[in-house]
Formats: structure tokens, sequence, C-alpha cells
């Protein structure tokens, strides 16, 4: 009898036979083999949703009118799954779509500002998810979620931002 280490609960198990310990080996490759695809899925995933942001970003600029069109592509945007440790410990929810930081455009950096240079946050996986992974909704509010921060980047606070619709 030979002696084999199941992972499943931690518990050993005893076997005897050639056959029996085979098919534990081949379920863990299969565990092993789900892990990978799984692994690769998540990362295409990511891949995907950026793909598509992106797209609605050009596309949301070019319809902007020239003036603010111009802004805007002075300003670049930052595509992550989720906002960082930083972000979270600043104050911001986990949850949150966009973020805007730096200094507005036409401002200049005041003295006790840290220098941060203006960019736009989209955290995709998290628009994702409250998309509830529909695409059409995502693509929307990732235009909504762009120009959001977009609006923040222009100066305007947060009841100017909601008077254009843009909340």
């Amino acid at each position: 009898m030979r002696r084999v280490v199941l992972g499943y609960g931690g518990r050993d198990a005893t076997v005897g036979g050639k056959f029996r310990e085979d098919r534990i080996f081949f379920r863990r490759l299969a565990c092993i083999r789900v892990h990978l695809w799984f692994t690769e899925f998540v990362a295409m995933e990511f891949s995907r949703l950026t793909t598509l942001a992106r797209q609605v970003v050009a596309s949301a600029q070019k319809r902007l009118p020239p003036a603010v069109r111009t802004a805007a592509e002075q300003v670049p945007v930052c595509y992550e799954p989720h906002p960082n440790e930083a972000i979270v410990a600043e104050g911001w929810e986990p949850d949150i779509l966009g973020l805007f930081v730096g200094h507005e455009h036409g401002a200049e950096l005041r003295s006790d500002e840290t220098p941060l240079p203006p960019q736009i946050l989209l955290f995709l996986e998290n628009i994702w998810d409250y998309a509830e992974s529909d695409e059409e909704i995502y693509r929307d509010e990732v235009r909504l979620t762009y120009l959001h921060e977009l609006g923040h980047y222009l100066g305007w606070d947060e009841d100017e931002v909601a008077e254009r619709g843009l909340e």
C-alpha cells in the first residue's frame, strides 16, 4: 500500500492500488489546469476591459467641443483594476469608479500641494462590477466616469459636474 496525501481538507488517505492513485493524480492535474485557465481568463478579462475603455474614452474625446477636446487630450487616463492601497488609505471607498488627481487644468501648483501630475484614474474592474458584467452598461459607465473626472480636471466641483449630468 502507498500513502497518498490528498489536498482536500488536509486529510491523509491510505489507498491500495495504482488505479486509485492515478485517479487522484489526474484530479489534481485537472484542478491545476482549471486554476491556470482561470488565471489566464482574469488577465485576458482586464486586457479586454482596458481595450474597451480606451475605445470609449477616445470616442468620448472626439465628441467634445474643440476647446474642451484640446484640454482633455492633455490629461493622461490611467486604467487600473481597483484603487491601490494608498488611495483607499486616503479615505476613498475601495469600489470607487474613477478619480482625478493632480492640479486642475490651467491652475498653477500651489506650494502646499503634493506635486502630482494631473491624471484621470479609471478603475475598470469596479466599473465592470457596477455594470453587472453587461458590456453596454460598462461602456456607458466608462464614458460617464471619464467625463465626470474630466470635469474635475477642468475645475468643476461636484455641483457643477452634477449640473452637467455627469454624476
